[in-house]
Parts: structure tokens; sequence; C-alpha cells
């Protein structure tokens, strides 16, 4: 309804006011400011819908994009909390292997203890990063 009442006023202001004070003793005929009138709303309310459709489109790709955003977010901290969870894990079964190894083989044990400390170095190196080289995993690989 707005955007009717500024095209009318818009309207008269530059098509039917300057013509008035060029002109004070023209008479406008009623049809045709009405035909006039009618063609301004027509092409105005056609871009506004226009102008409206692509601010649509646009929120609608911003919020796709905020989606995306968030799922990727979403599935990074649970692969942190994966990795937060397999650490403790993982050290407390080494620790009970690194036990048993030290009342059976000292050299084994202090190899196994080598070993460990190249895995977390490795871990702690790289724990940020999503992807790492394939020559870092065959290290860490050949260290496990």
């Amino acid at each position: 309804m707005m955007v009717i009442a500024i095209t009318l006023m818009l309207h008269l202001l530059i098509n039917f006011l300057p013509l008035r004070l060029i002109y004070p003793t023209a008479v406008f005929d009623p049809r045709s400011m009405r035909i006039s009138d009618t063609m301004a709303i027509v092409t105005s309310l056609f871009f506004y819908f226009l102008v409206d459709r692509e601010r649509s489109k646009r929120r609608l790709q911003e919020k796709i994009l905020r989606s995306t955003q968030l799922q990727k977010e979403n599935f990074q901290a649970q692969v942190q909390s994966l990795k937060n969870q397999m650490n403790p894990h993982f050290l407390f079964n080494s620790l009970n292997v690194l036990s048993s190894l030290i009342r059976q083989d000292e050299k084994q044990a202090s190899e196994f203890v080598y070993r460990l400390s190249k895995v977390y170095r490795s871990f702690l190196d790289h724990s940020h990063e999503q992807l790492v080289s394939l020559r870092q995993e065959m290290e860490l690989t050949e260290a496990y």
C-alpha cells in the first residue's frame, strides 16, 4: 500500500505539478490521468517485487551459508571431542602396557617409552590440523 501511495505522490510531483506551474490554465483529462497513474503504479509495483525478490534470495543465501558454517563448526567440535576422549584412553592403555613391559624386558620398555613419546609428540604437533601429510601419518604409524 505504501508503494502505491509513494508512487502516486512522486508521479504527481514529477509529471503534473511542473505542467501546472508552466501552464496554469491547462485542463487535464481525467481518463488520461487515471491511465497514467495506473501505468506508474504497475511499473513501480513491478520494480518493487523485483527488488524484494532479490532481497529475499540474498537473505536465503545468507541463511544457507550460515547453516553450512554451523554444520562445519558442529562437525569440528565433534571431531575435537572424539580426539579429547581418545587421548586419555590411549595413554591409560599405553601405561598399562609399559607397566607390564618393565617387569618383563627393560630394554623393550625403554624402546616403548621412546616410541610412545614420538606418538604423543605427533599428536601434539598435529592436533590442531584437520589433515596431515601421508609422510606424517606413516611416521605416526611406524612409531605406533
